[in-house]
């Protein structure tokens, strides 16, 4: 014994290709205000402007930069397979989904506070170590430079520093957001 059919439904596969985003944090209520890509490294960027009605702490956000948005990053990867449907005039259509993103939080803002705080001591012991040596201390270093040849043995960078060497000296494509889902 089967289930009986019930309705048939014509199935049409004529959509645009589409990006599926995965936003933990944003709910429908959200806007978006900048879209960032890096097309070769697939890297994604979305920077949701920060609630401050609610649990917002305006003295901590000034410590951190006054940053008054949040940044949500991730990857593309393929979409296996995977297709969006709606039924329209008692047609299924279905678009395929190409590449989706799971994005997460991204503190890069620690990251660069972190880096200025780094080069300024860096430049501040660079200034003491100037004062300190006089020009009598300044001696004339011999020099030996070698070349090795390239072969197997050489270091090669990783699969994961390869590709954030690739993330790093990518230049952003800013995009509009346009939300599609009601």
């Amino acid at each position: 014994m089967s289930d009986p059919v019930i309705k048939e439904i014509p199935i049409r596969i004529n959509g645009p290709p589409l990006l599926m985003v995965q936003q933990p944090t944003v709910n429908k209520y959200s806007t978006i205000s900048q879209t960032r890509l890096k097309p070769a490294s697939g890297v994604l960027e979305m920077d949701i402007p920060t609630d401050t009605s609610r649990f917002y702490d305006e003295s901590k956000a000034s410590k951190w930069g006054g940053t008054n948005y949040q940044t949500l990053k991730g990857v593309l990867v393929d979409g296996n397979g995977y297709y969006v449907g709606r039924v329209s005039e008692g047609e299924l259509h279905l678009s395929p989904v190409t590449k989706t993103c799971q994005l997460r939080p991204s503190f890069k803002y620690i990251d660069e506070m972190k880096a200025r705080k780094q080069q300024r001591e860096k430049e501040l012991n660079k200034q003491l170590d100037d004062q300190v040596m006089s020009e009598d201390k300044k001696k004339a270093h011999v020099v030996q430079m070698t070349a090795k040849s390239t072969n197997e043995n050489a270091l090669r960078l990783g699969g994961a520093l390869v590709s954030k060497k690739l993330e790093d000296e990518e230049d952003w494509v800013v995009y509009e957001y346009k939300r599609s889902v009601q």
